[in-house]
């Protein structure tokens, strides 16, 4: 973020790369994908996921897509992604997927 953005040195949990077998768009087994994201925990976690998705049509356009926002009342965790569907199962593919 910009100096004007919000400070999220307390709230970030995790940038990462995952490969999951878990299909989070159609919440299914069936297919799987990559995701690249960032967690935010933390007591101001809630507070700067606002801040960041205050920004959302701002910070997509910088990025060319739209992300994934998630953020339950219940947890204090918030996770901003990206995600690419990917047939994790067949490794001959995988330079492609991981590349491409």
């Amino acid at each position: 973020m910009q100096a004007d953005g919000p400070d999220l040195s307390t709230s970030i949990r995790l940038l990462a790369d995952i490969a999951s077998f878990w299909d989070s768009v159609n919440e299914t087994y069936d297919s799987h994908e990559l995701r690249a994201e960032l967690v935010l925990d933390g007591i101001n976690a809630k507070a700067h996921y606002q801040a960041l998705e205050a920004q959302r049509q701002k910070i997509e356009t910088a990025m060319g897509q739209k992300l994934f926002w998630h953020s339950t009342q219940n947890a204090r965790m918030c996770r901003i992604y990206t995600r690419k569907v990917a047939d994790l199962h067949d490794r001959t593919r995988w330079p492609s997927i991981t590349h491409g």
